[in-house]
């Protein structure tokens, strides 16, 4: 998350770091946001944490940011464009309780194994590996899977239920906790089981700093991993005792057996301990930090400090959304008061979460003048952006606010009255307000983004933006060089870009489009096929239309459709499928979507002659 390091104080600046999603998907898709964190570096050293499991071999840095914070060789820029690196992430910051003491002197589990339930966890390398492992003798084995997905659990489960009998799972204890996803444990009880387990097991291919194998190297255990997961680790530590790089499962077995049979040295083990426990760490950080200062020659107070809990809120986002993974704060309210930091009064232990609850308490009880963002975007070709700030100094101003959104309700409801479903329309205007301020689903499709610009090279083409709420995907179509970009939805603020109508009844004529462009909207659909066809109605021969939709979730009066796949909505448009040309299943919470539901995307062409 946008994670508070150090507070500015006279004659020193503050420390901030914002994690690489937030800068993906937030601040460089909005220019307002952008603008308000370059004017906070008056006050502010800017950092970045890269929090993406994968290596980035082309990473581009930006002047917006003082300092890089990432493993070694997680970051590379191909091009030889130069950045300042700590060369260290959340990982390194395990709570001091984590450490193996004498009291965990019994062990009662061979070998641990914990993970999220997502497709790049690669899961079914883990039933495989015990599978093996049982082949040759039982260990005890505990693997604790927090699930999201109801399907993804019940897919794990039925494997596990196949592949091990009754008396094999006696010995083999699966865990798959669903409350509080993605922490169902607080990590003092976390703890517990690595300090009652002998070796750790992890199976993601291509991850290169899971806190979850940081924990069990702060606890003193070897860990049995894919070699990625050893850029972790010092160049001398990445080897055994401490860590066994796998091959293949085959050879997974054989390092299981191995770690299990070789004692682990305490002197060793204190080597990869100290590593990554935040006792160790947080002064050498701050030591990396006071470098950082003097080499940029940044005046600098070695006081006013908020260290705990970096392994966590390093690594966690502001979204404005609520979840035990992010701060439901906008990272716009916070630039405000980085601004301001006269007005920053947070808690030692999480700070962001104090901030956070001191701003509502605040806004509840009225004891404070607060500023509530009431933003009525009238975007241009350069996304300016006009923003209304109204002072409360008043609960009648609260209510004059209430009616005046009643009012633009209103207004937009009525132009739908006579519409045989207007009480759909309603639900969705309802809807479509509550998201009137947030980055849109564009932003979040940058793959999707990247097939249209291989596939249409054409930048003249007539581009149809279709339930995009604001001037978002306007302004990202027109930054990636397309000129004739038009946007439909239930209302709108922008008359000369977004129209207003129903996208189940467009006004348009037959073949006036090149390309659909629907994220985050098709769910809404009370007719799918009918909309499927208005779709292929007003799209030219051999156009294309691309999609991105969430599956697997409640319907509502809002959310009418679920396509359930990538089959399903394909199967809206039938034969008239020319070509799909790219689609991807992306599972939550993952790289690609932060959501807490399943998206699909595709992106495909269509043949009306057919």
């Amino acid at each position: 998350m946008a994670c508070l390091i150090k507070l500015p104080v006279d004659g020193g600046k503050g420390i901030v770091t914002f994690t690489s999603i937030e800068y993906d998907y937030y601040i460089s898709q909005s220019p307002i946001l952008y603008r308000s964190l370059f004017s906070a570096k008056e006050k502010w050293v800017l950092g970045f944490h890269y929090n993406s499991p994968h290596k980035n071999t082309n990473f581009i840095p930006d002047s917006l940011f003082d300092f890089y914070i990432a493993g070694p060789g997680d970051i590379s820029n191909s091009q030889g464009k130069s950045f300042y690196q700590i060369e260290m992430d959340c990982s390194n910051f395990c709570p001091d309780y984590f450490e193996e003491t004498v009291g965990y002197a019994d062990k009662y589990w061979d070998l641990l194994f914990i993970s999220r339930n997502t497709i790049f966890k690669s899961l079914n390398d883990l039933l495989a590996i015990i599978r093996k492992i049982f082949d040759r003798r039982l260990l005890r084995v505990l693997a604790i899977i927090p699930h999201e997905s109801c399907r993804l659990k019940s897919r794990l489960v039925d494997d596990y239920l196949r592949i091990f009998n009754e008396s094999e799972r006696k010995y083999f204890t699966l865990l798959t906790p669903s409350i509080d996803y993605p922490f169902p444990f607080d990590l003092k009880t976390l703890a517990f089981y690595y300090h009652h387990a002998r070796a750790f097991l992890h199976v993601a291919q291509k991850e290169r700093h899971p806190r979850v194998v940081a924990y069990a190297w702060a606890s003193g255990l070897p860990v049995i991993a894919p070699k990625e997961v050893g850029s972790l680790l010092p160049q001398n530590l990445q080897k055994p005792p401490g860590f066994y790089a796998y091959r293949d499962l085959d050879h997974a077995v054989d390092c299981i057996e191995e770690s299990l049979r070789i004692t682990f040295d305490p002197t060793i083990k204190s080597s990869y301990s100290s590593f990554h426990l935040s006792k160790y760490s947080v002064p050498r950080f701050k030591e990396e930090i006071t470098k950082l200062f003097s080499t940029k020659g940044i005046a600098f107070a070695d006081n006013k400090w908020l260290l705990k809990n970096l392994d966590l809120r390093l690594a966690s986002h502001h979204t404005g959304a609520e979840s035990p993974n992010t701060i439901p704060m906008s990272l716009y309210k916070l630039s405000l008061y980085l601004n301001n930091p006269s007005r920053l009064d947070v808690g030692h232990d999480d700070p962001e979460t104090c901030l956070y609850e001191t701003e509502n308490k605040l806004l509840e009880t009225g004891l404070n003048e607060q500023k509530v963002n009431f933003q009525l975007k009238l975007n241009n070709a350069k996304s300016k952006a006009l923003t209304s700030v109204i002072k409360l100094k008043s609960k009648s101003k609260r209510v004059l606010i209430s009616i005046i959104k009643m009012a633009l309700k209103l207004f937009f409801k009525l132009r739908f009255f006579k519409s045989p479903e207007k009480d759909i329309l309603c639900k969705q205007i309802d809807r479509t307000f509550e998201h009137l301020a947030l980055d849109n689903a564009v932003i979040h499709s940058k793959r999707m983004l990247s097939q249209i610009q291989r596939e249409v090279t054409d930048k003249d083409i007539a581009i149809l933006a279709v339930g995009c709420c604001n001037m978002i995907e306007i302004n990202v179509f027109k930054d990636l060089g397309y000129k004739n970009v038009t946007g439909i939805d239930l209302i709108s603020f922008s008359k000369k870009y977004i129209k207003i109508m129903d996208m189940h009844r467009m006004d348009f004529a037959d073949n006036s489009f090149d390309l659909i462009y629907c994220s985050g909207a098709f769910h809404c659909t009370y007719d799918p096929r009918g909309l499927a066809r208005e779709f292929v109605r007003v799209l030219k021969n051999n156009g294309y239309i691309c999609i991105t939709v969430v599956v697997d979730f409640p319907l509502s009066g809002a959310y009418r459709y679920d396509p359930k796949s990538l089959a399903g909505l394909h199967s809206l448009f039938g034969n008239q499928i020319n070509k799909i040309i790219w689609s991807e299943t992306v599972e939550p919470k993952s790289e690609f979507n932060p959501n807490a539901n399943t998206v699909i995307r595709t992106m495909f062409s269509i043949n009306k002659e057919v």
